[in-house]
Formats: structure tokens, C-alpha cells, sequence
């Protein structure tokens, strides 16, 4: 009996010891499962929190906006050819363009409106930029005077007095816009009847800026990408108390490049009802703008810029989208 005992306690002892290895191994198994589990989980965590940075383009099923549209901010720069820009353009459903030029004697200007051809209006900047050095030069001043005359500039810009960053200039750019040669500028852009483009990411914050602006009452002033206003009361308050101020939706509502393909869109190609009653109440002082000309990468993308724009388009009233997509633009530059 004892041996029996035995043999039984040393029998269920080792049973019980193999079960319960087996049921540590079978837990730890388990929580290593979940340790994966939510390894992989923060891992894709991670990710989502990065491409939910990046705005998504809403599904869109409806009619998308038919009427012209002009493109009111586009530059042109010698890395990308003439051609490349006369297909693009053809290839997108944009019918004019303005374009900035970093070029402002006539003889230049002239030689590049007879490559594009008819539908391409110039903006000149008196200042001479190299990267961040951005310099008043006086030499300009006299060259407008001239091109206007020829009727070879529609305006005046894009002036850069509060830039963060661009590929052209990674570390930025900020202008004393107070100073007199400033000054200047926007009284003879005045002078010469040529709206002005501005660059300024805190526009709506530089009260001494409006003060200026007003004090030259024929002046009208483009605010370059919504002048990066993301609250739509402040856009709304902006351009009910200034009416020399325009805007353009350049960038803000662009998904296939530049700052906002990263941070996320201020107005989307289905915008909210907060903007769409915004773009209606202010119809008549907003343009739409691809911002093209960087580089060839971003010329390419014209047609999907003009694409998305006409999506937006749709969801405003006819009246409003016809202003927004071109009426302004032949009024706001004589054409």
C-alpha cells in the first residue's frame, strides 16, 4: 500500500507539474501573442497617425463643375520649358493663366508671351531674389513702367513679406513691408492700376499691413493662399472689413503638392458648409490658382489641380463657382 501511495502521489505530482508548464508555456505564448499583437497594432497606429496627416480625397459622385476656369497663381521658371508648360495647360481644362515671372525687362517678357501664346498674363516682382536675399531693385520700378505700357504686365507680385519655407527658399523670407521702398511698390503698383499679390502667412494678424493698404485707396491687394487662415470667421472677418483685400485659394485646397498635401487641406474639394457659405458671401473677391512651376513634377499635376477645383466648384451656386472660376480673374486684371 505504501509503495502504491506512493507510485500514485509521485504520479499526479509529475502531471501536475507538466500541466502546469504546459499552461505557462501556453499563457506566455498567448502574451507574447499580445505583445505582437499590439506591437503590430502601435505599428499600424503609427502609420495611420502619418497618412492621417495627409489629407483624403473625398469620393465624389455628382457633376462636377462645367464652366472656364483661369488659373490666377502659377509661376514660370527656367527649369521647366516653355513646351512642358504650353502642353500642361492644354491637357488641363484651365482656358488663361497668370503667371509669375522673375523676368520684368519687355524685351523678355515679350519673347516669352510669343512661345505661350495669348492666354498667358505676366506678374512681375521689383525685388531680385536669390534663395532667402530677397532685394528691392530700383532698375525694376523703371522696367514696369515700360511693360505696362506695352500692356505686357496684368500685375504686380508675388511679393514674399512672410514666407516659411519653398523650395526655392527652404529657409524662408521675411520683408520690413513698413519700409519706404515698400511702401513704394504698392503706391506705384497703385499708380499703374496692377493688383497686387502678397505673400504673407500672417496677414490677418499685421494690423500696420492693413493700416498701409488703406491708406493707398486705389490699391487691391491678392492675399496669396488664403494667406494660410484656417478659421473661417477670420477669413469671413478679414474680407468684410477690408475691401481692397482679395484671395486666392491656391495651395489651401491642394492635395497634390505643397504644405497642405502634409498638414491637411484648409478647404477641401467637398468643403464644409462653414466655407461654402464663406466663398458665396465673398464671391466676388476670390480666385482660384494652381501655384504650378516649381519644378516639372508639380506642371504635371496641373490637370488634377483643375479637376479638383471643378469638384469644388460644384458644390457652390452657379453665380458664385462663375466668379470664383473666372470672372474675377478678367475683371481683377482687365482682360
Amino acid at each position: 500500500m505504501k509503495k502504491r501511495s506512493f507510485l500514485k502521489l509521485l504520479f499526479s505530482t509529475t502531471s501536475l507539474l507538466l500541466f502546469s508548464s504546459f499552461s505557462l508555456f501556453a499563457s506566455g505564448h498567448k502574451r507574447s501573442g499580445k505583445g505582437k499583437g499590439k506591437g503590430r497594432g502601435k505599428g499600424k497606429g503609427k502609420k495611420n497617425k502619418k497618412s492621417s496627416n495627409k489629407p483624403k480625397r473625398e469620393e465624389f459622385s455628382g457633376t462636377p463643375y462645367q464652366g472656364k476656369m483661369h488659373d490666377a497663381h502659377a509661376h514660370i521658371t527656367p527649369k521647366v520649358s516653355i513646351k512642358t508648360y504650353i502642353e500642361a495647360y492644354e491637357n488641363s481644362s484651365f482656358e488663361k493663366a497668370g503667371l509669375f515671372t522673375r523676368s520684368i525687362k519687355p524685351k523678355s517678357l515679350e519673347k516669352i508671351k510669343n512661345k505661350l501664346g495669348k492666354n498667358f498674363y505676366f506678374f512681375v516682382d521689383l525685388h531680385k531674389r536669390e534663395k532667402s536675399n530677397y532685394q528691392f531693385v530700383k532698375g525694376r520700378a523703371k522696367s514696369l513702367n515700360i511693360a505696362k505700357q506695352k500692356k505686357l504686365v496684368h500685375g504686380v507680385g508675388e511679393l514674399y513679406y512672410n514666407l516659411s519655407s519653398a523650395p526655392f527658399a527652404p529657409q524662408g523670407i521675411k520683408t520690413n513691408y513698413k519700409s519706404k521702398s515698400e511702401i513704394g511698390i504698392l503706391e506705384k503698383a497703385a499708380e499703374l492700376s496692377l493688383p497686387v499679390f502678397i505673400h504673407d502667412e500672417k496677414f490677418h494678424e499685421h494690423q500696420d499691413l492693413l493700416d498701409i493698404v488703406k491708406k493707398i485707396p486705389n490699391l487691391k491687394v491678392v492675399l496669396a493662399h488664403l494667406g494660410y487662415i484656417k478659421n473661417p470667421r477670420k477669413v469671413d472677418k478679414l474680407l468684410t472689413n477690408n475691401k481692397q483685400i482679395y484671395t486666392d485659394l491656391s495651395l489651401v485646397t491642394n492635395s497634390r503638392f505643397g504644405p497642405f498635401k502634409r498638414k491637411g487641406l484648409i478647404i477641401k474639394r467637398v468643403p464644409s458648409k462653414k466655407w461654402i457659405k464663406i466663398l458665396e458671401k465673398h464671391d466676388d473677391r476670390i480666385l482660384i490658382g494652381s501655384d504650378i512651376g516649381a519644378d516639372v513634377q508639380r506642371v504635371k499635376r496641373l490637370t488634377k489641380v483643375a479637376n479638383d477645383y471643378r469638384i469644388l466648384l460644384s458644390h457652390l451656386k452657379k453665380s458664385s463657382a462663375e466668379k470664383i472660376a473666372y470672372k474675377n480673374f478678367e475683371k481683377l486684371f482687365s482682360i
